[in-house]
């Protein structure tokens, strides 16, 4: 098997339609994954990502 790049992920929101018609029109599949994140104490907008 040759080395390099064998998958990409992409985050897009669900409301940006041009960028999901943009991905599917190069044949990226839309998968079913939920992102978590949380704001840490002194990092910008902190008290607004909890």
């Amino acid at each position: 098997m040759r080395r390099g790049v064998w998958k990409l992920n992409l985050l897009v929101r669900a409301d940006n339609s041009a960028a999901r018609g943009f991905y599917e029109g190069l044949a990226h599949l839309e998968t079913q994954s939920i992102s978590f994140q949380k704001g840490l104490r002194g990092s910008p907008r902190a008290d607004d990502a909890n």
